[in-house]
C-alpha cells in the first residue's frame, strides 16, 4: 500500500492483536461505550500514561493524575514527618508538668 491516498500522506500506524476473555471483552466494550471513549483511545491514551508521554491537545485537567501526584506528595510527607518524630511520645512524656 503506498504512503498517499488521493494525495494526501497518511500517518504511520501500527496494529496491534490482543486475544482476551469474552468475558471480559464484553465488559470492557461496555464500559467504554458508557464512557463515550473509543477502545483506541483508551488504549493509546493508557500505553501513553505508562510511557510517560501524556499529550493534551486542550486545556483539560486530568483529575486522576492531580489526585494520584497530591496522594504520593502526601505519603512522602508523611515518611519525612515519621522520621523526624520517631521518638516524638518519649519526648512528650519527660516534659509533662509533675
Amino acid at each position: 500500500m503506498s504512503e498517499k491516498s488521493n494525495g494526501v500522506a497518511r500517518k504511520r500506524s501500527a496494529q496491534l492483536s490482543v486475544r482476551i476473555n469474552d468475558t471480559l471483552y464484553q465488559g470492557y466494550k461496555d464500559l467504554l461505550e458508557t464512557e463515550g471513549i473509543s477502545m483506541t483511545n483508551d488504549i493509546e491514551n493508557y500505553i501513553s500514561r505508562r510511557l510517560g508521554k501524556i499529550t493534551k491537545s486542550d486545556n483539560v485537567i486530568d483529575i486522576t493524575e492531580v489526585v494520584q501526584k497530591q496522594q504520593r506528595e502526601i505519603e512522602e510527607l508523611k515518611a519525612i514527618v515519621g522520621e523526624l518524630k520517631a521518638d516524638w511520645p518519649q519526648k512528650t512524656s519527660n516534659s509533662k508538668a509533675s
